[in-house]
């Protein structure tokens, strides 16, 4: 299963759409030193872009969960995950070793202050509703109120309980560079650094 949420990606195809639509037109109309000059800020503006809102994403598979940050990976087993709540990201808690817990972020799966607003105004509409939804069930009617982040999270949670509870085996945490997403950022804003000085 992948998790992630949909409107980082769907900009980040319009953002794409944009940059290639703009350096066409450069290639064509611009004057050489201008058209090296904007296309160097385009790509770097698309390689932050990928980095930032198309790469991350969280993946769970049948041995555990991996966590794609911008210029980062996280690899927890099944067994490790002790927790998985939301603040302003869905956390994963983790275990260290016995006692000793940490937690990784996920850029993928965010709550925005005003997804956490009308969470609340939602809470109080449905139930203010109760003629509409009385016929629901009540795990429907939660789930309505419920933003996509809260869901995802309390999926990610119960899948980890589950695979608990069939002996997911422990297995080790590790943590990587994504150095291809990296050299996305860095090396348009060397390019364009190299161009602006000469």
């Amino acid at each position: 299963e992948v998790f992630r949420l949909g409107a980082p990606v769907v900009i980040w195809w319009i953002w794409l759409v944009f940059a290639a639509g703009n350096l066409v037109d450069l290639a064509i109309q611009a004057q050489p030193r201008f058209a090296v000059v904007v296309s160097a800020i385009l790509v770097m503006i698309t390689g932050v872009a990928y980095a930032c809102g198309f790469r991350p994403r969280v993946t769970a598979d049948d041995t555990g969960i991996t966590v794609v940050n911008p210029v980062r990976e996280f690899r927890v087993p099944w067994a490790a995950v002790r927790e998985v709540d939301v603040r302003d990201w869905v956390r994963i808690h983790y275990a260290t070793a016995p006692g000793t817990t940490k937690k990784i972020e996920s850029w993928a799966l965010f709550a925005t202050a005003r997804v956490k607003r009308n969470y609340s105004q939602r809470a109080q509409a449905y139930a203010a509703k109760s003629a509409e939804t009385a016929r629901m069930p009540d795990e429907a009617k939660r789930l309505m109120t419920l933003p996509a982040v809260v869901v995802i999270a309390r999926r990610i949670e119960a899948r980890a309980r589950a695979e608990q509870a069939r002996g997911a085996p422990a297995g080790a945490l590790s943590k990587t560079w994504a150095w291809q997403s990296i050299a996305t950022m860095a090396l348009p804003a060397i390019a364009l650094t190299i161009v602006l000085l000469t």
